[in-house]
């Protein structure tokens, strides 16, 4: 049960988070997203032919009358002369994706992977690829697997996605912050490949000697996760990771004892001074979706004994339904909106408890 939500608004603002973007930051962003997109390109192009026509006619004293015709070829010339520009240099074309086509056209009467593959197309396609939201990556792996699924039983397909799989790893995908991330699509090819991947779950231990090596990957998967909503540093993290107030639930694969995913939780009080637990984060790698990670580790969370806390608490972004749905399957309830409480971009978050033990 939520005592106060005077308390929630208080415990909110969390050290590891950032504050706000400021008005500047955010105009920038913009800015740097919109002068990227082809359309601007083309329009600055056609901008830049009609001013240099115009020059030469002031420069050749043409007649006003056949200004307006300087202008339109002077625009044409410089749109042509971009179009010519993107096709010639190979840093700045984006290919077309035969592959995608052809998967489209086996499962043309499959709804759900023709979403999938315009979704997929969607994403790679843009240029550069910039994310609208953190979660949009992970959004992308989904739609990747869903066709892998389907293209895994179908052997004269199988090469086809592998080859698009090839091309796509280690494009670079930026972040709304304007970090920029590799694609990696090895556990993709390992689907396609029929490999069954193994999720085991552990804790993060601080007496063990592969302490440092867990917390780097976790550091990894919380940048691909919350790239610019933190400011926390290695340091703090390990400091907090090492209190025994804190615990932080791990989800592996078995074979090689990669981190797939996290939740790290920790013991805090309300306003009244009662015992509550509060998850900080939840993380999870892109490339590992459709395993039940954090089905996996949300379940030894609630394995071991809470009694003592009055609910347990966490904060999602309020348009990352896909995560509101996970933890409304989990027991959690919305109780609060925390205003601006998520940067790049600024979003509302909602706070969503759950009783410490559903009956």
């Amino acid at each position: 049960m939520l005592r106060s939500s005077a308390f929630m608004e208080t415990q909110l603002n969390l050290p590891h988070l950032s504050t706000a973007p400021t008005w500047c930051d955010q105009a920038c962003n913009q800015l740097a997203t919109c002068l990227e997109s082809k359309v601007v390109k083309v329009f600055m192009s056609a901008l830049a032919g009609a001013v240099v026509a115009l020059a030469a006619a002031m420069a050749f004293s043409w007649t006003v009358t056949i200004l307006p015709v300087v202008l339109i070829a002077g625009a044409a010339t410089g749109t042509a002369a971009n179009l010519v520009y993107e096709w010639w240099n190979p840093s700045n074309t984006v290919e077309g994706f035969q592959e995608l086509e052809e998967v489209a056209n086996v499962f043309e009467r499959v709804p759900r992977v023709l979403q999938a593959v315009r979704a997929v197309d969607n994403f790679i396609r843009s240029n550069p690829i910039r994310l609208q939201q953190s979660y949009d990556y992970h959004n992308f792996h989904h739609e990747l697997t869903i066709i892998t699924e389907q293209v895994r039983n179908r052997p004269d397909l199988s090469s086809v996605w592998e080859a698009f799989l090839n091309r796509i790893e280690g494009t670079a995908v930026h972040h709304p912050d304007g970090r920029a991330i590799t694609l990696h699509v090895g556990m993709e090819r390992e689907r396609l490949a029929g490999r069954n991947i193994e999720v085991i779950t552990d804790r993060l231990d601080p007496a063990s000697p592969h302490f440092e090596r867990d917390c780097a990957q976790l550091f990894g998967i919380e940048d691909e996760c919350f790239a610019g909503n933190t400011t926390a540093n290695p340091q703090w993290l390990r400091e907090q990771w090492q209190n025994p107030q804190n615990q932080v639930h791990l989800a592996r694969r078995g074979d090689t004892q990669e981190i797939l995913g996290y939740v790290w939780v920790r013991e805090v009080q309300d306003a009244e001074g009662h015992p509550v637990l509060h998850i900080p984060s939840v993380g999870r790698k892109a490339e590992a979706c459709s395993l039940g990670v954090a089905s996996r580790i949300f379940q030894q969370v609630f394995a071991q004994p809470l009694n003592r806390f009055n609910y347990v608490y966490l904060e999602v972004r309020e348009s990352n339904r896909d995560a509101i749905v996970l933890y409304d399957r989990l027991g959690f309830r919305q109780a609060t909106v925390y205003p601006g409480y998520y940067t790049y971009p600024l979003e509302n978050a909602l706070v969503m408890t759950r009783p410490s033990v559903i009956i």
